[in-house]
């Protein structure tokens, strides 16, 4: 927590203890690597598009300026790809080739599922109970 810096509530997100908020701000969308392949990435939402070349190391990963939230899936081509937490707190991939492109997204979890079919069920919920009342004769 920074005194001299204020958030809004809308705009809040949860932060782990483990995440430096001037190394996230300062990698903006940029996607890094701890060895020197190339890449290039595309954001969109909480989803990131990254393509990868030249990947002869055998240890390389790529951060992604993304705080980790279990529910975050990344696919190559067909291949589902582990996701982990780096050191800073931010999405760890591992690349599973020389040349690559993989595909970051947020997936369903037990309870965003569960938040999906509560709100349904209220929905409906509400609407019958709003034609319901609309339909009783009115007894004045």
């Amino acid at each position: 927590y920074k005194e001299e810096i204020h958030y809004s509530v809308g705009g809040a997100e949860y932060l782990p203890s483990d995440i430096d908020l001037d190394y996230v701000t300062s990698l903006g969308e940029q996607c890094i690597s701890n060895t020197p392949i190339k890449l290039s990435s595309t954001k969109k939402g909480t989803s990131f598009t990254i393509t990868y070349e030249d990947n002869t190391y055998e240890n390389s990963y790529i951060e992604v300026p993304l705080i980790y939230y279990k529910g975050y899936k990344a696919k190559d081509g067909n291949k589902s790809l582990p996701i982990g937490k780096s050191d800073n707190g931010l999405i760890r991939i591992e690349p599973a080739d020389k040349n690559g492109s993989i595909y970051l997204y947020y997936g369903f979890t037990a309870v965003r599922t569960c938040g999906y079919i509560v709100s349904l069920l209220s929905a409906i919920i509400m609407i019958c109970l709003i034609t319901r009342k609309s339909t009783l004769p009115n007894r004045h």
